[in-house]
């Protein structure tokens, strides 16, 4: 039996993933809101003004609060490690869709990426508003970059959670090792300490280009760049780190893409056998 094409599929599993989520609340979507306020107005209170910490934590600039620092790196964070945890299981969890009908396989967890998406950007709004209200920013044209910004984002997150569906198919203990490399990974992307500083420890042994290779060092520096003023991380050579960042972030969303292409292959093969 074939269903829905996979757009309108798409905007019905967004809509009832949605629903599902804020059936009887009494504040319905407020509540996609209210974590990223709660985050990122407790790290400036503590780090503002009960242990007032500028610039000399970890060779973050003088201008810019730790706090302030924190919440940009966990809002993206939590973005990427929600959308993993929930997308992971799509195919499971909509096993009876899958047996029942032909359609295109990616769009389940690619429906969840987007949920999340949709609640990051409200929490890219609340936190944009509330730099704003503490006087942490001015408005700026390079406030238009956070919009493609947020779109590679969407892009990245879906391929990667696409890859992890398949393969928690293929292999079901893919959820436990995912859950171990959300742990390291809060730690080998700047969310806590700046790029800068891990860059520069890594550059003495020669090991500094291995570090730009995660691609959340890319994305989370130039958040910090536009939204906090911080410089994006070097290696000594200008037009060399102006192009860097673009061309890693090109090669790996190629990559990526040609890995998404080749694991929905396989998975649509074996996906209804496995289920």
């Amino acid at each position: 039996m074939e269903i829905a094409a996979p757009c309108s599929l798409l905007k019905q599993l967004i809509q009832r993933d949605l629903r599902i989520r804020y059936r009887s609340t009494l504040f319905g979507f407020f509540w996609s809101l209210s974590k990223p306020l709660t985050i990122t107005g407790l790290f400036y209170l503590v780090f503002e003004k009960l242990l007032p910490v500028r610039g000399s934590m970890a060779g973050i600039p003088a201008h810019v609060n730790y706090g302030i620092f924190l919440a940009v790196g966990i809002i993206t964070w939590t973005f990427y490690s929600g959308s993993l945890l929930q997308g992971i299981h799509s195919y499971q969890v909509h096993s009876h869709l899958v047996s029942r009908a032909r359609f295109w396989r990616p769009v389940l967890p690619i429906s969840d990426v987007f949920s999340q998406w949709i609640h990051y950007l409200f929490a890219q709004m609340a936190l944009l508003c509330l730099l704003f209200g503490m006087g942490a920013m001015t408005l700026s044209y390079k406030m238009a970059w956070v919009i493609p910004l947020t779109f590679l984002d969407l892009i990245l997150a879906g391929m990667i959670t696409c890859i992890c569906a398949g393969f928690q198919i293929l292999a079901r203990d893919t959820f436990q090792l995912l859950e171990l490399a959300l742990m390291v990974g809060f730690y080998a992307a700047p969310i806590i300490y700046p790029a800068d500083l891990a860059l520069g420890l890594l550059q003495v042994h020669g090991y500094g280009w291995l570090y730009l290779i995660n691609p959340l060092v890319l994305l989370i520096s130039i958040r910090h760049s536009i939204l906090l003023g911080m410089e994006m991380p070097h290696l000594g050579d200008q037009w060399f780190d102006m192009l860097l960042p673009a061309l890693i972030l090109f090669v790996e969303l190629v990559v990526l893409g040609w890995i998404t292409y080749k694991m929905n292959r396989k998975v649509d093969r074996e996906l209804v056998d496995r289920l």
